[in-house]
């Protein structure tokens, strides 16, 4: 039999074509054009706003902390970012940077040298989750602070010269003794070594006049291991002219310095530490004396240490300044006081060493500063009493 009426759809087409006309009036409802045969969903406001807005520059891009191996970035938060970008470079300039990302407006920067300078820039990398590259806020330097102090502060040992080491009261930390020919002499059974080594003392600052090699080489073998040694050939040989070596200035100042090329070697062989020792006077226009003339060959000596005595007119604070300009002149980085001190009879003994104890802080590489305590030939009288120990050993 014919059946002559239309089709009928099914449930399912039904509820399909009336879910769809649903959507379409709910696009139009919302004022969103609608795509032939595909609803549209509304804009992500996100979205928007990382088409519409540049994230502004963070403010107040600052140093909140450093230390001798890190420093600590802080800046003001941006509205809406939820991560930022450091770049850090070691130029002004911002080139070969590195780059650190963070939530929070804060940033440290670790294992970074001591006295060693970093320039960073700050800028919005998300705003609510999303990545925006923000403007980058002006570059910034900051610092890592200078390395904590390590000067071993202390004086000369000497069983002559009226030293009185009971004044030291034990503070000493480092010690100054002087040799002079080493043919079978003995490190270990000297007497002002043995006092310092009763003290505790561990740092030694020792120079000799020696030339024969062999004798250098076996004196420096029986130094015992664990002791800090700083060694130097022939300390103050400005005035030693032909004390070894030729009599005139410039003949002895090329046997000085061809010495230090034997001798280095074999102060670095027993793991010591070649000191330079020269007189602050010769850094004064008036000595008439070139340090270039009293500076050993480069990579021989990595300490350029000074006598220099305050006092009568010479500041302590201008001897320091003057060390470490001629230190660093020299392309070393450590220097040291090897002897130091003034008059007994110098009203402001007390203050002035003090003063210079403080500067030889504040200059921070100052391997060691010892006390010069005794009664010289001309009889310069520079014995610490307790005020000055005081002083002297804080």
């Amino acid at each position: 039999m014919t059946n002559n009426h239309p089709p009928q759809k099914s449930p399912r087409n039904r509820r399909t074509r009336a879910a769809a006309a649903l959507a379409v009036t709910a696009v139009v409802a919302l004022g969103v054009p609608a795509l032939t045969g595909q609803a549209q969903a509304a804009p992500d406001p996100v979205v928007s706003l990382r088409k519409a807005t540049t994230p502004v520059a963070p403010a107040n891009v600052h140093l909140a902390e450093a230390t001798t191996s890190s420093v600590t970035l802080g800046w003001d938060a941006v509205s809406g970012a939820t991560q930022y970008r450091i770049d850090y470079a070691d130029n002004s300039g911002m080139t070969n940077y590195l780059s650190r990302w963070t939530i929070g407006t804060s940033l440290t920067l670790t294992d970074l040298p001591a006295s060693t300078s970093r320039w960073v820039r700050v800028r919005v990398s998300k705003v609510d989750g999303r990545y925006k590259a923000g403007t980058w806020s002006p570059v910034v330097q900051v610092t890592t602070l200078k390395p904590v102090p390590q000067t071993a502060f202390g004086a000369n040992y000497t069983t002559a010269s009226g030293v009185d080491e009971t004044v030291y009261g034990g503070r000493a930390r480092a010690a100054r003794i002087f040799f002079q020919q080493l043919d079978s002499v003995s490190f270990s059974q000297n007497g002002a070594v043995k006092e310092a080594l009763a003290d505790g003392v561990t740092t030694f600052v020792i120079s000799w006049k020696e030339t024969n090699l062999t004798a250098v080489q076996n004196f420096l073998a029986g130094i015992p291991d664990g002791l800090n040694v700083y060694t130097s050939f022939n300390h103050e040989p400005e005035d030693d002219n032909g004390t070894p070596g030729s009599a005139t200035y410039q003949a002895w100042s090329a046997e000085y310095k061809h010495q230090w090329s034997l001798q280095a070697p074999l102060m670095r062989a027993e793991g010591f530490i070649p000191t330079n020792i020269l007189m602050a006077w010769t850094l004064n226009p008036n000595s008439g004396r070139d340090v270039a003339d009293w500076t050993p060959p480069a990579g021989t000596f990595d300490v350029f240490a000074f006598d220099a005595y305050y006092g009568s007119g010479k500041d302590p604070a201008s001897l320091v300044t003057k060390i470490e300009a001629a230190t660093a002149a020299v392309g070393v980085t450590r220097t040291g006081l090897a002897e130091t001190g003034a008059p007994s009879d110098y009203a402001s003994r007390v203050t002035d060493t003090q003063e210079m104890r403080q500067s030889v802080l504040d200059a921070g590489n100052f391997a060691f500063a010892t006390y010069w305590g005794s009664v010289g030939p001309t009889g310069y009288d520079s014995r610490m009493d307790p005020a000055t120990a005081d002083a002297w050993f804080n």
